[in-house]
């Protein structure tokens, strides 16, 4: 007898029997050993091969036969196997994923456990499949205990950790961990980024500080690079470290001449405060490198002039500086002068036909302002008036075109405003005298056509206008004049042609008035108080007398 099988039959055991003629087949079936693959079983034993007849146990073998096994698939039945993971309070699941599996009714299922990152499996329980479907096998995972490992270089943190080091919570929990700091360092980042979150598996994180950083920067003579920095060193001062800072300030290729230099340090910028030796920086800071011109030559306490090049753009006259000789400066170079407050003097024409500085502060050391000292200073547009000031020389302002506003009120020891001084101040258009101003010598300002306010009346002392004064100052609009007026030079207010009134009510010591003194003056009237001799002096100045109102 030959006994085959059909493709999911694993095995037949034995392939080939004897048997007596006429032996039964049930006497025969029970010794041959059959193993199905997974999933199958017995379906039935036939004659000859798959579409052979069914054997019948009284099946008698007479002849040599084979026998054929064949096998039938298993009855199968759905069930579903549920993957739940850990929220993130830890106090319940949350279905992740459903699966739906077909397995042989009436064994185990066959549920495996799916890989989460940061997860780990907890024990589970095969069930046994039934035919209705029902049968839900349900895998839950827990988050993973996380370490993490904060390598703080020496350095501390406020936030607590276990061991100074470490930080313990559940995968996908948030946490944040303040910067840490160490004295005298700055911290720059963490050298793996630290997540919002736990991750997945334990990790360390490393530190990282440097030194305080000091950016170097500086004014228009210095090239301001974005990189350019040093380290400051841990506990050092700027003392130790302002050459290195030095050698970072590179004078541009135009200024590079020898003849500028870095004449100090402040902090963030120009107008930050002055750098001292034993100041330390425990931040990121920017320094600021303020030039100057280095090429003064000196008479003791005062400057007489330069030894190289010609100044040109910002200069700072230094510390202890007295006086400023006379021609020192006459170069359209300059745009802006810094005086010390030791400065008491400034010669005659020092800064002469500067036509392009803008700004002069002047020390409230300051006593006296030479001839011609700021003279054709076409570009300067303001200067402050010290209270010290005692004199102001001849055409010391004049031809300032773009001066437009004097105001010498603190001025209490300045009482002669002398010949041209303001002269052509073509956009003057307001000035405030010092109440002890005794004179105003001739051509003042004249032909400063754009002035519309010259406060007079408070001057008390003011006994003197002088020749050609306010000549041409054709936007004035009323002249008040102060009550001890004396002298009004020939042609001191000659085409003021913008004057409505004149206003001599509490003049009381009028001795003189030039003639032409109000010519071209056609729409003013002059207010004069009944019964004093201004009028007749008008009058005899050229002033018709109709012009001329008298007030009771």
């Amino acid at each position: 007898m030959t006994v085959q099988r059909d493709s999911h039959v694993e095995s037949v055991d034995p392939k080939f029997l004897y048997v007596d003629r006429g032996t039964q087949w049930s006497e025969i079936k029970n010794k041959i050993r059959v193993h199905y693959k997974d999933g199958y079983e017995f379906d039935a034993w036939r004659l000859d091969d798959i579409w052979g007849d069914r054997l019948s146990d009284g099946y008698r073998f007479q002849i040599n036969t084979t026998v054929f096994v064949s096998s039938k698939e298993k009855a199968k039945a759905l069930y579903k196997v549920q993957h739940f993971q850990q929220n993130l309070s830890a106090d319940g699941y949350e279905l992740k994923d459903t699966e739906s599996l077909y397995g042989i009714i009436g064994e185990q299922t066959k549920a495996q456990v799916k890989t989460y990152e940061g997860f780990t499996e907890k024990p589970f329980t095969q069930q046994t499949i039934k035919n209705d479907g029902s049968v839900v096998v349900k895998i839950e995972y827990d988050r993973k205990e996380i370490t993490l490992t904060f390598d703080l270089k020496g350095g501390t943190t406020e936030t607590p950790l276990e061991e100074g080091t470490k930080l313990k919570g559940r995968f996908g929990t948030s946490f944040s961990i303040k910067n840490p700091t160490q004295e005298d360092m700055i911290f720059e980042k963490w050298e793996s980024a630290v997540p919002a979150s736990f991750p997945s598996s334990d990790a360390v994180y490393t530190a990282k500080f440097r030194a305080p950083r000091l950016t170097i920067k500086g004014d228009e003579r210095i090239e301001n690079k974005s990189d350019n920095f040093i380290e400051a060193g841990k506990g050092k001062k700027w003392k130790d470290i302002k050459t290195e800072a030095a050698k970072k300030a590179v004078l541009k290729f135009s200024w590079n001449t020898g003849d500028y230099g870095i004449h100090e340090w402040h902090l963030d910028d120009e107008n930050g405060r002055l750098l001292t030796d034993n100041d330390s920086f425990a931040q990121d800071t920017t320094v600021y490198a303020v030039t100057n011109y280095t090429n003064f030559t000196w008479s003791g306490t005062k400057i007489t002039g330069v030894s190289g090049s010609k100044p040109k753009g910002k200069i700072i006259i230094p510390d202890g500086c007295t006086e400023i000789g006379a021609f020192t400066f006459g170069w359209s170079y300059l745009t802006q002068v810094s005086l010390p407050a030791s400065l008491t003097s400034i010669g005659e024409s020092a800064f002469g036909n500067c036509s392009s500085l803008q700004q002069v502060n002047f020390s409230e050391n300051l006593t006296a302002i030479g001839k011609s000292a700021f003279e054709g200073c076409s570009s300067l547009q303001q200067v402050n008036f010290p209270k010290n000031l005692t004199a102001i020389g001849i055409r010391a302002f004049q031809n300032c075109s773009n001066l437009k506003q004097v105001d010498l009120s603190t001025c209490t020891a300045l009482t002669k405003i002398g010949e041209r001084t303001f002269s052509m101040c073509s956009k003057l258009e307001k000035v405030v005298f010092p109440k002890n101003l005794t004179v105003i010598e001739k051509e003042a300002f004249f032909f400063c056509t754009n002035l519309t306010q010259a406060v007079l009346v408070g001057c008390t002392a003011l006994s003197e206008i002088g020749v050609n004064a306010f000549n041409s100052c054709q936007n004035l609009t009323y002249v008040t004049m102060p009550k001890n007026l004396s002298i009004i030079g020939h042609n001191a207010f000659s085409g003021c042609s913008g004057v409505s009134v004149f206003d001599f009510y509490i003049c009381t010591a009028i001795t003189a008035i030039g003639h032409d003194a109000f010519s071209s003056c056609d729409s003013a009237e002059f207010k004069v108080k009944y019964m004093t001799t201004v009028k007749d002096k008008l009058i005899a100045a050229g002033v018709a007398a109709g012009k001329i109102v008298e007030i009771y």
